[in-house]
């Protein structure tokens, strides 16, 4: 799974007060384990993430989780599955970390994040482009050198034509440059470039029926000195 659509497991449930990745987890387990570049924000909230990759993935997740059920008790450390993942969560002394991991040989990966669920939120401003015709979530917002990355997702009402439409007024108002595509659209302007793809969703009406919605994802990636969205 690429990591813009893992982090979106990122922002779950639980978390800690203990150190941050700790390396004894590591040790002697053939892993090679990286803190991710930049900056990372879910829902308005600062993630710090470490990814792990190599064969020993699965001993790595085991020794985190039994680190955290010796701290926090067995019933809150909470498990699940999710496209392929595990995933292994915790809330503990007001901070959030979430484990999830994949085996696969060589090839296997692990992401740990964790958050403090007492700091203020960061400013999350809307895109104009993020039209009412649609419930959004997110954004899943990134930093990396310089370049930021924003991805949002929204269930619309409304059919992908309509969708699009108001999509395209809304960019055009804000001086984009705007090209359609197959699944879409594409738009430019100085300070980066932006993908939105739509999706026939169909949605149960209020008569017991079926209305004809639409599914958007909305992918901006900018250079970070440039003017926010």
């Amino acid at each position: 799974m690429p990591l813009k659509r893992s982090l979106a497991f990122l922002a779950a449930l639980h978390s800690v007060a203990s150190p941050a990745f700790e390396i004894r987890w590591t040790q002697g387990l053939q892993v090679s384990w990286e803190q991710m570049p930049g900056r990372t924000s879910v829902g308005g909230m600062s993630l710090l993430i470490r990814r792990a990759t190599g064969r020993d993935v699965a001993l790595l997740a085991q020794r985190i989780l039994e680190d955290w059920r010796r701290e926090s008790g067995m019933q809150a450390v909470k498990l699940l599955n999710s496209g392929g993942w595990s995933i292994g969560t915790r809330i503990h002394q007001g901070r959030s970390q979430v484990t999830q991991w994949r085996v696969s040989g060589e090839a296997s990966e692990l992401l740990w994040s964790e958050s403090d669920l007492n700091r203020q939120l960061l400013p999350m401003p809307v895109p104009q482009y993020l039209v009412p015709a649609c419930t959004w979530t997110g954004p899943i917002r990134g930093t990396v050198a310089e370049t930021t990355y924003s991805q949002s997702t929204g269930r619309c009402t409304a059919r992908p034509s309509t969708v699009l439409a108001a999509i395209e007024t809304a960019l055009g108002k804000d001086g984009w440059q705007i090209r359609r595509s197959a699944s879409g659209l594409n738009a430019s302007r100085i300070s980066g470039h932006l993908q939105v793809i739509l999706i026939p969703a169909e949605q149960r009406s209020r008569d017991g029926g079926m209305d004809g919605g639409s599914a958007a994802v909305i992918l901006e990636v900018r250079s970070s000195k440039g003017p926010s969205p």
